[in-house]
């Protein structure tokens, strides 16, 4: 600064220095939010899936009877895994972090990729009991059943537990509720799976 500037001209210097500063500031914040709400947007895209998804797979265990359903999902950069317990989405395209990941605890553990449908696991109840578990043909004890899903949920939890299953993007999750019928009550059971390539 010169030594001929008056306090007028050093005051109107300060206020443009400081006006250049503040505006420096708000440009730099205005950067850095658009970059972060665009991950925090695909996140919040991905936490919805998720949550899609388990409400999907509760929605069918809460009736009565033996139904099913399919839920495509959408073809985006996603990698879905799934437990009996919990729901994993994953995407590679943030800008902050690259990998964006979301985790969802299912609200009840469906049995994943052991039976494709019902008819699957009636058939696989005959071979093990000589009765297909359907209204014209239970099985004489429930505890033996029982006793049977529990091993498999265990023997699918460990499985899944250290691999997931991978979700295919292109096919529908099949989600069906089957009644297991036998002469001292019923036992519901919930299959998710896709179909094979």
């Amino acid at each position: 600064m010169s030594k001929f500037m008056g306090k007028d001209a050093i005051i109107s210097w300060l206020l443009s220095q400081l006006a250049l500063l503040l505006a420096a500031a708000v440009l730099l914040a205005a950067v850095a939010s658009v970059t972060f709400y665009n991950d925090w947007k695909k996140e919040a895209e991905i936490k919805s899936l998720a949550i899609n998804i388990a409400s999907e797979i509760a929605s069918v265990d809460l009736h009565d009877y033996s139904n099913s359903t399919d839920y495509s999902l959408p073809l985006k950069p996603y990698r879905i895994y799934l437990s009996p317990s919990y729901i994993r989405i994953e995407r590679d395209d943030g800008r902050v972090h690259k990998n964006i990941s979301v985790v969802e605890e299912l609200w009840v553990k469906p049995y994943i990729g052991l039976w494709k449908n019902g008819s699957n696991l009636h058939n696989d109840l005959y071979n093990k009991y000589h009765h297909y578990g359907n209204i014209s043909d239970p099985i004489p004890s429930k505890n033996d059943v029982r006793n049977y899903l529990d091993g498999k949920m265990d023997e699918i939890s460990k499985k899944l537990a250290i691999n997931p299953f991978k979700v295919d993007l292109e096919k529908p999750l099949h989600i069906e509720k089957v009644v297991i019928y036998c002469n001292d009550g019923n036992i519901d059971v919930l299959i998710v799976s896709q179909e094979e390539k």
